[in-house]
């Protein structure tokens, strides 16, 4: 078995291990880039525009989507137009490149109308841009100008061919910039829009996709044939000798730019949204990335950019107030993949699958270390309680080991159980372990851990994961289960609610479960009649979560920080974490947050190239962030 290389990482700020409370004991996760919202779980969109308070989304049509409240999305209106490939908004009108270019008038987005069009042969415009009286729209035969002063009744007036498949456009002044596939960047002059002309030309590594103009440099997104993206910058002081003048490689192919503030922002397919700081454009720098899932295209506005993509969200939009990710400081390596994860106050205990279990030194948090190992294969859930680890491990018939790490440098096997099905979660509460398996709650009496006896068991048809709270179980099974251990010898399952569950945390009268969309609170203050109360999205599936001092810290696509001081109105502050991956099994301990990550780069794209490489110096961990602020944000 191939076997990948995983890293434990921290994440801290300076002076977290001080003992006095103060601002530097937590982290506002408000203050860096972080997801916000999502809209439409079907279809693909390959561009987006923004023009005051709506989106303007192709995707199998125009979307039309108020932004008013970026963490409620909500479409206002569609305009059916299957052909549709870009979007660019000037005034009250809307621009569709289609067979043809539509003109639809949004001046009351909530009742678009199609009021004009025009006819453009060749066929299969690409990419458009409006300036002026002016849309300029490309594709695969080059460069058209539409004379759209009357858009009830636009008029093609000039044309050019352009070497290449001419993808997308950006206007400055006199000049059009065309992102000419394999031919790179082309620079045309339209002072005569009747006679557009090439003057300049740029070439570009690989192939240039989308391009968007600020001063005297155009931005290139663009890949290589190998499937590895990024940034080009082109100096075009003088647009007919456009040169080349430096680079920002992000991985994968970049399909969509746009520059605001400072920054370039890049879709960048599998690699998520990449945040370029173009401060010095000939020095790009890396400033931050947002895991979207497959991003094509994208939009800036005041304080947000909006991604158009495809996978678990349509359309996303993401907080740009700050282009930083919160940072990571710590590593310490593991040999395999991390499933499983509990805490004491100095030590983290990994369930590492092929590796078995690995014991973590984390009292210097800046200097984790793994300290020593048990070789347990095919180890996925593990708890401690007291002197002891309890660890559900075997490839096949499954065990119930039960690991004695009173000494974490020594840790001894001393009991092991067999159990009826394949393990993977387990649960200590007093003298007994509550193991999820594929078929049922089991129990098991470990009074004396060199003895571990099973003793009940309550079918629960594919249990994954289990929580324990006073006397009572919550399962995630097919749904979440509320089984009552106060006999543990004859656990029963009291009540049910109907939704798909991945992971439970339970505070004080409320039941916290990760779903494919994100989370759903439930009142479990009578535990035979809990009710949903409340509900948030996340930009992935959610598959774990932990709840302190009224946040939930939920394990989809990162970390991702929600406010649920009011249970019914939950609310996304902020995330954690670096690069691409599967999040799970998220702890809290002391003053910080523990959630493990593990690489995963084999998602599909419809696009050539190869699966693109991690982003550098990022690996596979267990990561651990201090507590959100009280006040997120300030």
């Amino acid at each position: 078995m191939k076997l990948s290389s995983f890293v434990v990482s921290l994440v801290l700020a300076a002076g977290s291990i001080a003992s006095n409370a103060g601002p530097r004991d937590c982290q506002p996760y408000g203050n860096y880039l972080h997801w916000v919202g999502g809209l439409g779980r079907d279809g693909t969109a390959y561009r987006v525009a923004v023009s005051g308070s709506h989106a303007y989304l192709v995707s199998s049509g125009l979307v039309i989507i108020d932004i008013t409240n970026p963490q409620a999305l909500r479409v206002v209106a569609t305009v059916d137009l299957p052909d549709a490939q870009d979007v660019a908004v000037s005034g009250a009108y809307a621009y569709v490149a289609t067979s043809g270019l539509v003109v639809i008038d949004v001046s009351q987005p909530e009742v678009p109308q199609i009021v004009g069009g025009v006819d453009m042969t060749p066929c299969c415009p690409l990419g458009l841009t409006v300036s002026g009286d002016y849309a300029y729209v490309v594709g695969f035969k080059g460069l058209q100008v539409i004379d759209v002063s009357d858009p009830h009744h636009p008029r093609v007036v000039g044309r050019v061919r352009t070497p290449g498949e001419a993808r997308h456009v950006a206007v400055s002044g006199t000049h059009v910039y065309v992102a000419s596939n394999e031919a790179g960047l082309q620079v045309i002059d339209v002072t005569r829009p009747e006679r557009p002309r090439i003057v300049g030309a740029a070439a570009t590594t690989g192939f240039a996709f989308d391009v968007a103009v600020a001063g005297d440099h155009a931005y290139v997104a663009a890949a290589d044939v190998e499937g590895r993206g990024g940034l080009q910058v082109i100096d075009i002081a003088n647009p007919a000798k456009p040169r080349l003048v430096a680079r920002a490689t992000t991985g994968d192919w970049a399909q969509g730019i746009v520059v605001h503030r400072g920054r370039a922002f890049l879709a960048n397919s599998r690699a998520g949204l990449q945040v370029i700081d173009i401060v010095d454009p000939h020095r790009p720098r890396i400033a931050g990335d947002v895991d979207t899932g497959l991003a094509f295209g994208v939009a800036a506005s005041d304080a947000h950019v909006f991604v158009a993509g495809a996978g678990h969200w349509v359309l996303q939009a993401i907080d740009i107030r700050s282009t930083k990710n919160a940072p990571i400081v710590g590593s310490a390596a593991m040999p395999d993949e991390p499933y499983g994860l509990a805490l004491t106050a100095t030590h983290a205990y990994v369930a590492d699958r092929v590796a078995g279990l690995q014991i973590v030194d984390v009292t210097d948090p800046d200097t984790p270390r793994v300290v020593s190992s048990v070789d347990l294969f095919w180890s996925i859930g593990v708890a401690v309680s007291d002197r002891y680890a309890y660890v559900t491990a075997g490839y096949g018939p499954r065990r119930l080991v039960v690991v004695d790490v009173a000494d974490p440098l020594h840790p001894q096997t001393v009991g092991e159980v067999t159990l009826s099905g394949w393990a993977l979660g387990v649960a200590v509460a007093g003298h007994y372990a509550y193991v999820a398996n594929i078929s049922s709650l089991e129990v098991v009496d470990v009074t004396d851990p060199a003895h571990p006896v099973l003793v009940g068991a309550v079918d629960t048809n594919g249990a994954t994961g289990v929580t324990v709270a006073g006397t009572y179980a919550y399962v995630d099974a097919d749904g979440l289960l509320v089984v009552d251990v106060s006999d543990p010898v004859n656990p029963w399952v009291v009540s049910r609610v109907d939704t798909p569950v991945a992971g439970i945390a339970v505070a004080g009268s409320y039941a916290y479960a990760t779903t494919k969309f994100g989370v759903q609170i439930i009142d479990v203050e009578t535990p035979e009649d809990p009710q949903i109360v409340g509900e948030v999205e996340t930009p992935g599936p959610a598959t774990a979560v932990a709840v302190e001092g009224g946040y939930a810290y939920v394990a989809s696509l990162r970390l991702q920080v929600i406010d649920v001081t009011d249970p019914h109105e939950p609310l996304v502050v902020g995330s954690v974490g670096e690069g691409r991956g599967v999040w799970d099994s998220v702890t809290v301990s002391g003053r910080h947050v523990f959630f493990l990550r593990r690489n995963d780069y084999s998602s599909g794209s419809d696009l050539p190239g190869s699966t693109p490489p991690a982003p550098s110096g990022v690996q596979d961990a267990l990561q651990i962030a201090l507590l959100e602020c009280p006040n997120p944000g300030e």
